[in-house]
């Protein structure tokens, strides 16, 4: 994982708490590019869409906000 991709976990790692709390955000899957949130969609389709006709690849992530203790249901790394 490049050293971009991994700060952008970092940070969506270190957040996670507040985005569950906030109803925008829970459930839903988020673009995180330069440790910031850039976007927030309903599906992960949506977002990795959006994601790659914006970013380069190496440089995003694309989040599910749900509690680690569930299953996370998609799985995307492209190199």
């Amino acid at each position: 994982m490049s050293h971009s991709k991994q700060a952008n976990v970092d940070f969506f790692k270190s957040k996670l708490k507040d985005l569950l709390a906030d109803k925008l955000f829970a459930n839903k899957f988020v673009i995180v590019h330069n440790k910031e949130i850039q976007g927030v969609f309903d599906s992960f389709e949506t977002a990795i869409t959006e994601a790659v006709n914006r970013y380069p690849v190496d440089e995003f992530v694309v989040q599910e906000v749900v509690d680690e203790s569930q299953n996370v249901n998609y799985l995307f790394v492209a190199s």
